[in-house]
């Protein structure tokens, strides 16, 4: 099989992902401050961005698509936040490889070993990608709750994914002790809550 052609979004394309995540960022930003969970260190946050045609070629199966800082940092703080949001990507990436269901970093988080939520794998329609491809949204610098409700946000405001079925699949909680556990703070800014009842 040939290897698929790497593409290069244009300018007004990357200019859309930017003004979609600058708003879903600040929506995000407020849901936190509404629910009493804001800190006064989530100022900021870094957003990658990758696809892939086949997935189950680990790191060489994916390829950038974006990658932006949102929001103010104060001091050093963008490296953790880069570094955790990289880590986040290569670990979801090599998980999925393995198996396809494995389609979110919380599902391999270990807060010991500093391995957080907040990268989603969902499937997408990205004419600019050629059509259906997989797309890979990794966010660090909230709360892992909200960073992974920034993912879903942004893929839904991209118009990339709305499929609440598949929103609900990735922020499932199946190994906590209640089987409807799921993330709460994501699925109120995805779609109506009413959906789980």
């Amino acid at each position: 099989m040939a290897a698929p052609k790497l593409f290069e979004l244009s300018s007004s394309i990357k200019q859309d992902i930017y003004f979609a995540a600058t708003m879903v960022f600040q929506k995000v930003l407020d849901a936190l401050e509404k629910a009493g969970k804001r800190e006064a260190k989530h100022t900021g946050g870094f957003l990658r961005i990758r696809y892939a045609f086949s997935e189950t070629d680990g790191l060489r199966g994916w390829h950038e698509l974006y990658q932006h800082r949102l929001g103010d940092r104060e001091g050093d703080y963008w490296e953790t936040v880069e570094d955790f949001s990289q880590e986040k990507v290569f670990r979801l990436v090599e998980e999925h490889a393995r198996n396809s269901h494995h389609v979110s970093s919380w599902q391999s988080a270990d807060d010991n070993r500093r391995r957080f939520p907040g990268a989603v794998i969902l499937n997408a329609n990205i004419e600019e990608l050629g059509g259906r491809v997989k797309i890979l949204i990794s966010f660090s610098g909230l709360p892992a709750d909200a960073d992974e409700a920034f993912d879903l946000l942004l893929a839904k405001e991209m118009k990339w994914n709305s499929n609440l079925a598949e929103f609900a699949t990735v922020i499932s909680r199946p190994d906590e002790d209640d089987a409807e556990a799921h993330n709460d703070f994501a699925w109120d800014l995805v779609a109506p809550v009413t959906f789980w009842r």
